[in-house]
């Protein structure tokens, strides 16, 4: 049931990008949660694998807001050179 109800969020999020944005909106709602997948899978396989370190200090590239950043100003420079 949880699941369900995320999918209608998203869904409702997906038509509200697309009436307010068109194809550009689509596009970011579609890649913009990539890299929080991405970013908890490699979180997961380092857990599994035993490499996680606690004394170790994490680096920016360890948390999806890079991965972000370098979407949304493609997403930006996309847009530019399309339209």
């Amino acid at each position: 049931m949880k699941y369900i109800v995320l999918a209608l969020i998203y869904a409702y999020v997906a038509f509200m990008a697309w009436s307010a944005f068109g194809w550009l909106g689509i596009a970011y709602v579609g890649i913009v949660p990539l890299p929080f997948f991405f970013f908890s899978y490699l979180m997961r396989r380092r857990q599994q694998m035993g490499n996680i370190d606690p004394h170790q200090p994490l680096t920016i590239w360890s948390s999806p807001i890079p991965y972000f950043s370098i979407i949304f100003v493609a997403l930006i420079v996309f847009n530019f050179v399309v339209f």
